[in-house]
């Protein structure tokens, strides 16, 4: 298996995914500094908001799947499509994000639910844009 480089990406992969990937990983290096800076200013545990951000990347990696990543013959590069099931899952996961902050504020109070929100929100973000980076790998790797 040949290794993939910097120029087999620039080339064989299509630069708005590559912009997707950059943004959402980009954001979510923002969001865990501001957790950080959170907890460091607050004084709050860092046992939840960790736990929060885990449940986020596993939640973000899971619906990084409703973004098909796939091969263009034609074009010769990785491209990405919402399909039908992503469509769904898009739904389930904007209902899970409309929905958890509810319930987080049942469970906690004060500067640690905002802490908590950021920490699922950053995970699933960092989930999304490392689920798509390891998928278009694959695909990368397979076609080229």
């Amino acid at each position: 298996m040949a290794e993939i480089t910097r120029a087999h990406i620039d080339r064989h992969v299509n630069s708005r995914l590559r912009t997707r990937i950059r943004l959402y990983l980009g954001i979510s290096i923002l969001i865990v500094l501001a957790i950080a800076y959170r907890i460091w200013q607050d004084g709050g545990g860092i046992l939840y908001p960790a736990a929060a951000l885990a449940i986020g990347i596993v939640v973000g990696s899971l619906v990084s799947r409703m973004i098909n990543v796939s091969w263009d013959a034609q074009a010769e590069q990785v491209v990405s499509r919402i399909d039908t099931y992503g469509g769904a899952l898009l739904i389930v996961y904007v209902i899970f994000e409309i929905t958890g902050e509810h319930f987080i504020r049942q469970w906690f109070v004060g500067p640690e639910v905002l802490t908590i929100i950021l920490a699922l929100a950053g995970g699933a973000v960092l989930g999304r844009g490392i689920g798509m980076g390891r998928k278009m790998m694959q695909v990368l790797r397979a076609n080229v």
